[in-house]
């Protein structure tokens, strides 16, 4: 069921994640945590705040890492544009630009599963 406050984390997430998420110094550029402008660890830890969202993404992390790299990019990709349209997850990947980046998406990936 969707409800108004899902809509609203959604946005949240995505807000925060295009506005704030880049890499902002030369620091932060060396840190294995930024991929492609994107903070993995604020995105994870974003994440984990919509309980759907962090389990949707724990199961799929961790069948897209048994895949490999580029297969379980490509799954991933797969599950997200498989989603109902409706579904706030959906347009919160999208929108965080998590969705356009291999790399981004294999860095979280592998977060995830080392520490679920």
């Amino acid at each position: 069921m969707i409800t108004a406050d899902s809509h609203a984390e959604a946005r949240a997430i995505a807000q925060s994640l295009t506005s704030n998420g880049g890499a902002t110094s030369g620091a932060d550029d060396r840190s294995p945590v930024v991929a492609k402008g994107i903070n993995v660890g604020k995105f994870i830890s974003l994440i984990k705040k919509s309980k759907p969202a962090w389990q949707w993404l724990a199961k799929n992390a961790k069948k897209a890492y048994q895949l490999g790299k580029t297969k379980g990019v490509r799954y991933i990709r797969h599950e997200i544009d498989n989603m109902k349209w409706y579904r706030p997850i959906k347009w919160a990947l999208k929108a965080s630009g998590f969705y356009a980046s291999a790399e981004t998406i294999w860095s979280v990936v592998t977060w995830v599963y080392h520490h679920v």
